[in-house]
């Protein structure tokens, strides 16, 4: 097989996925080209791209180690923003199978921030580094390929920034393409316009939905600790989770199965919360001041696209 040139990657996808590639591949390559169709810029806001983005997230102990090392410093710079930081057992309030543990300290870190300012952190790191360029503002027409098709040679964009039009689309060649993009990747779309089946898939009917809040705690309601999580169980399906997050606020994600889905009015989602397995979490909702309105997420059938059964791929 004929060695790269090294010369120039082409990450599709500006999300997490996408920024963290591009941070690995800026050790390889001269030139890394981050493409996405939404803005990024500094904003710290819920990208179009990210649909949960507006509802809590757990960043585990090692993808914490993980991000750390690929961007030295991101945890302390968090952290001055004012993501909350603990034990991920000794400060977590935490009820699974309807039975609460016990809390003590684990050795594991749990830092507790927002999606949107955890994205825009490491945004603002991969914008730095040397060779890196994030072009928002771009959509992914398709993949070009030598003439047998039997290698993608790059990707086809079409700039959608105020004052272009179809006429901006380009061919951006690439020694290697990835393709971050997504649960609405059009990856197999791309692939078949070159010949290559597209990809059987796997289908589960999950009919979940999640309502998610911020909030104004009293002081001192949690104590010292940072995170009330009360799993669902088949007698109680409903479930949520509370996490103190940046700036003095916390973040309450509410679930629900089979049709039986948190609303989006306060009095309604604080009732829902009432449900849960774990009594503190239905406390806390009810001591705490609204800072937005609920925002809802619904995810009806979880699909796994087997790309490693297809018969031949490209290089």
């Amino acid at each position: 097989m004929t060695a790269l040139r090294r010369d120039r990657a082409v990450v599709l996808g500006g999300g997490i996925t996408g920024l963290l590639a591009a941070r690995v591949l800026s050790d390889h390559f001269a030139v890394v080209e981050l493409v996405d169709r939404g803005a990024l810029d500094d904003s710290v806001v819920a990208r179009r791209g990210t649909p949960q983005a507006r509802h809590l997230h757990g960043l585990l102990s090692r993808g914490l180690e993980v991000l750390e090392g690929l961007l030295p410093g991101l945890t302390a710079e968090l952290v001055d923003e004012g993501a909350p930081i603990g034990d991920m057992l000794g400060n977590t309030r935490i009820c699974f199978g309807g039975h609460r543990f016990a809390q003590g300290p684990s050795g594991l870190t749990a830092l507790c921030v927002s999606r949107p300012t955890l994205e825009a952190a490491i945004r603002r790191r991969v914008s730095a580094l040397p060779g890196v360029r994030l072009r928002g503002g771009h959509d992914i027409a398709g993949l070009t390929t030598t003439p047998d098709h039997r290698r993608v040679t790059g990707v086809v964009v079409v700039d959608r920034r105020d004052g272009h039009g179809e006429t901006a689309s380009a061919e951006w060649p690439a020694d290697l393409t990835v393709v971050a993009t997504g649960r609405g990747s059009r990856l197999a779309t791309w692939l078949s316009a070159h010949g290559y089946a597209p990809p059987t898939t796997e289908r589960v009917a999950l009919q979940v939905a999640y309502a998610s809040q911020q909030f104004l705690l009293p002081q001192g309601a949690l104590g010292n600790d940072l995170v009330v999580l009360s799993a669902p169980t088949p007698r109680r399906p409903r479930g949520g989770a509370l996490s103190l997050i940046e700036g003095g606020r916390c973040l309450v994600t509410l679930m629900g199965v089979l049709g039986d889905h948190p609303p989006t009015d306060t009095d309604g989602f604080r009732g829902f919360a009432a449900d849960a397995a774990l009594p503190d979490l239905a406390e806390l909702v009810r001591l705490a001041e609204p800072v937005d309105d609920p925002a809802r997420y619904r995810h009806p059938v979880a699909v796994r696209h087997r790309y490693d059964r297809i018969p031949s791929f490209p290089d």
